[in-house]
Order: C-alpha cells, then sequence, then structure tokens
C-alpha cells in the first residue's frame, strides 16, 4: 500500500482518525456544557466504524466501552449513539445503498460476537440513569433531563441491537 505526501498510509492514516474522533468524544467541554457538535461527532465516527469494522476495526465496541467508562457522561452518550447509529444503519434500507451485502453481512457478524460483552456495561449505564431520575427534583433539571436522554439512547441501541441478536440468550432469567 502507498504511503501519502506525509508518509502516511492509508491505514495510518484511518487509525488515526479514529483515534482523533476518539479522543475528540472523550475530552470535556469548556465548563462541562454539552457540545452542540456531539450528534456530528458520533455519526462521523460510525460511518468511519461501518467501512472499518470488524476487518480493519475489532475492538471497535471495546474502544466505545472505554469510552464510556472514561469520559463519565458525554463519553456514554457519545458511545451510544455511535452504536446505535450503526446498528440502525444495519438494519435500514438505505445501508445497502452505502455498503455492500457481503460488508453489511461481515459488520452484523462482528456485531453479534463484539455486542454482548458490552451488554452488561450498557445495563449499568440504564441503572445509573434510571437512579438518577429516581432523585428527581433534588437532582435538578439539568441532570434529570440528561439521564432520560441517556436513559433513551440506552434503550435505543438495546432495542436495535434485539432485532438481530437474541438477547433471551444473554438474560439472568427467563424472557418471555
Amino acid at each position: 500500500m502507498g504511503s501519502d505526501a506525509y508518509g502516511a498510509s492509508g491505514v495510518e492514516r484511518r487509525t488515526a482518525l479514529r483515534q482523533l474522533l476518539l479522543s475528540s468524544m472523550a475530552a470535556e467541554n469548556a465548563g462541562g456544557a454539552r457540545n452542540a457538535l456531539d450528534g456530528k461527532l458520533a455519526a462521523v465516527l460510525a460511518s468511519v466504524a461501518e467501512r472499518d469494522f470488524p476487518a480493519q476495526w475489532p475492538g471497535l465496541v471495546d474502544d466505545l466501552s472505554r469510552l464510556s467508562d472514561a469520559a463519565a457522561g458525554r463519553g456514554a452518550a457519545l458511545a451510544l449513539a455511535t452504536l446505535g447509529t450503526i446498528a440502525d444503519d444495519c438494519s435500514d434500507s438505505d445501508f445497502n445503498a452505502r455498503l455492500s451485502p457481503s460488508h453489511r453481512n461481515a459488520v452484523l457478524k462482528g456485531f453479534a460476537v463484539a455486542v454482548p460483552p458490552f451488554l452488561p456495561r450498557l445495563w449499568t449505564l440504564m441503572e445509573q440513569a434510571h437512579r438518577a431520575l429516581g432523585g428527581g427534583a433534588a437532582a435538578g433539571g439539568g441532570a434529570t433531563r440528561y439521564a432520560a436522554e441517556m436513559l433513551c439512547r440506552a434503550l435505543g441501541t438495546l432495542r436495535a441491537f434485539s432485532a438481530w441478536i437474541d438477547l433471551r440468550r444473554y438474560a439472568g432469567e427467563a424472557v418471555e
């Protein structure tokens, strides 16, 4: 594979782009304010991931899980938005227009292997958001709104996964 004018190969550039996106997602905004570009950042990372996962980026779900641990609320929200976008795209008919059916199947197979270990982290995020919502007025309007958004994102991500992963297999008790 050739290199560009800066001596970097395409693989090196893509790896650097992924790391830049992940570090941007982990960085806190000035004063802790939520960034208006968060949705775009998650969409760009999802687009890169859809092309690189699983062959060139087998650790995608692990990287997003670490992001959700390291960057507290913002990282978790962005990780869930990224995973949810990819999962939705895999079940959306427009996805086939962007990627070949064989690559779409590879993404789905990769997710079927990579996502189940992430499910306990997803459950923990939902529990944390639910506890924060239980605090209600004591937590304050912004915190309550953020917890509700986090719970909605987590449930949306779980819904997207449930379309093609047998979640009953990972439930601790019988699911009817």
